[in-house]
């Protein structure tokens, strides 16, 4: 714990803003001054967590306050980039859920501005902070798998549908930038995606994209909101071993030992199947804690986070070279 705590004041208390503000109020190294949002009601609650926890229904009252030095911004997409922009203007360190903004052109103003600003932001890219990720991550790296040939992903919910940003933006935006930490350095040769408006009309609330990469490697992500049980699921194929990482189970990460290769010399399948699967164990450690360590850290040590606004314009990238594919379907 350091001595002294970095003050914060969160804007928006809808689905997520609840387990912002329980994670910030309970590290060592914040504490929450205020939490505004424009329903009264929300905020009746605050009272149960801390007494000293001041409410406010305007954004200004937590940006114009002195002595707060980090926002936390947790309100709908579309509010993103406006709520960054005035918090930057205000000198304050920003941690914003995804995403930073909606649009490329949008994040390279963000990044214009902080350039000389020179404040934290951190974009909530919470996957990168789990401990199975962490696993899978080194995994890979240490080259347990052989070669990467396949990455999976299936993320489904009958979740909350938003108005302001289709699926891609709400789903498979995890996938992009899990894609973006495990294979940046490799360039994209082409991308497909398909996608259909069920509930709202021109609002994607189903897609599926395929990603080609120049190395060979491919991908597969499903997103759908229309399905009545969350799914959470990644299959990582390497040429020796194949990672299964299902977030919804107690046991989220195994090693299954099979593989196959074309023998051209006996013009034959070749496979290599030692056993059914092995277990990987994983450390309970919550994921926005260890985030929230994380920024604690970047912020005292004056260190610029992996999760920055540099970073977020690269997933947004992909995310609308991804959408430009959908809408061309």
């Amino acid at each position: 714990m350091r001595m002294k705590k970095n003050k914060v004041g969160l804007i928006g208390y809808g689905y997520w803003g609840p387990i912002l503000l329980r994670n910030f109020h309970n590290s060592n190294d914040f504490e929450v001054l205020k939490v505004c949002d424009h329903n009264p009601n929300k905020l009746a609650a605050i009272s149960n967590i801390s007494p000293n926890i001041k409410i406010c229904n305007n954004h200004n009252d937590i940006l114009k306050d002195s002595n707060i030095d980090t926002v936390v911004i947790t309100t709908q997409a579309s509010t993103h980039y406006d709520l960054v922009k005035e918090s930057l203007e205000h000198n304050k360190n920003i941690f914003v859920e995804k995403p930073l903004t909606l649009s490329s052109e949008n994040a390279i103003d963000i990044i214009k501005i902080n350039h000389k600003k020179k404040l934290k932001i951190m974009v909530d890219h919470t996957y990168l902070f789990t401990q199975q990720y962490k696993k899978l991550k080194k995994i890979i790296e240490n080259k347990e798998l052989g070669n990467i040939l396949h990455y999976h992903s299936t993320r489904a919910d009958f979740g909350l549908f938003q108005k302001d940003a289709n699926i891609l933006w709400h789903l498979f935006y995890h996938d992009a930038y899990i894609l973006l930490d495990l294979f940046g350095k490799e360039k994209i040769k082409t991308i497909k995606a398909s996608g259909s408006s069920h509930i709202l009309d021109k609002v994607a609330d189903t897609a599926y994209a395929s990603i080609k990469y120049e190395s060979g490697l491919t991908v597969e992500v499903l997103v759908n909101m229309l399905f009545p049980e969350k799914e959470r699921k990644v299959i990582v194929t390497g040429d020796k071993k194949i990672l299964y990482w299902d977030d919804t189970m107690e046991d989220k990460l195994k090693i299954y030992n099979k593989s196959a290769f074309f023998d051209k010399e006996s013009d034959t399948f070749k496979y290599g199947i030692k056993k059914e699967s092995e277990k990987v164990p994983i450390p309970q450690i919550e994921a926005l804690k260890t985030e929230i360590d994380y920024f604690a850290d970047c912020i005292h040590e004056n260190t610029v986070p992996m999760n920055d606004e540099n970073s977020a314009y690269q997933v947004i990238k992909l995310i609308e070279n991804t959408e430009s594919a959908l809408n061309s379907d």
